[in-house]
């Protein structure tokens, strides 16, 4: 028969253990969810990145279109006013206007992509926290398991260390 500071002691363990593998599963559960909120963070970035990306092309290309439209009222300006069209001053402000035009195309495209780029990167960041966060839950699960099994070996071990006296002594 025990002694009732042994069974206490045996009973603690077991309340221990069972309370260190709860814990962890705990912090699993919790990681678990975490992780599937930021999953969800990652789709929304990766759809923000899809709209950024639609809203830049139809810029780009009313930008483009304007730019036409304005060459062209040049051009019929110049024509309306008698001017040869292929001397060399008119056909340089015509150069220039395309030139123009294509740099403000070109900037606003590359505006436009650095706010894709962005977002494309804030989606593999919440890519990445995500799975360090369910690698941290199954750590944190093996880490209640691991107390668990520690607070049941070191109960043993005090179990053991009075119950062997004990032993001696009916013997």
């Amino acid at each position: 028969m025990c002694d009732p500071i042994t069974a206490t002691a045996a009973a603690a363990a077991v309340v221990s253990a069972t309370g260190s593998a709860m814990a962890g599963n705990a912090q699993a559960s919790a990681a678990s969810y975490q992780a599937s909120i930021l999953e969800k963070n990652r789709q929304i970035a990766l759809d923000n990145a899809a709209k950024t990306q639609a809203a830049a092309d139809q810029d780009e290309n009313a930008l483009r279109r304007k730019n036409a439209q304005f060459a062209g009222t040049q051009i019929a300006s110049a024509a309306g006013g008698n001017i040869d069209l292929s001397s060399g001053s008119i056909a340089d402000i015509f150069a220039d206007t395309a030139r123009l035009g294509e740099e403000d195309a070109l900037t606003l495209r590359q505006n436009w992509d650095s706010k894709v780029a962005d977002q494309y990167q804030q989606a593999r960041d919440y890519a990445s926290e995500a799975a360090l966060t369910k690698a941290g839950g199954k750590q944190a699960r093996k880490a209640g398991y691991i107390n668990a099994a520690s607070s049941l070996l070191n109960a043993a071990s005090s179990v053991g260390s009075k119950w062997a006296p004990m032993q001696k002594k009916a013997a």
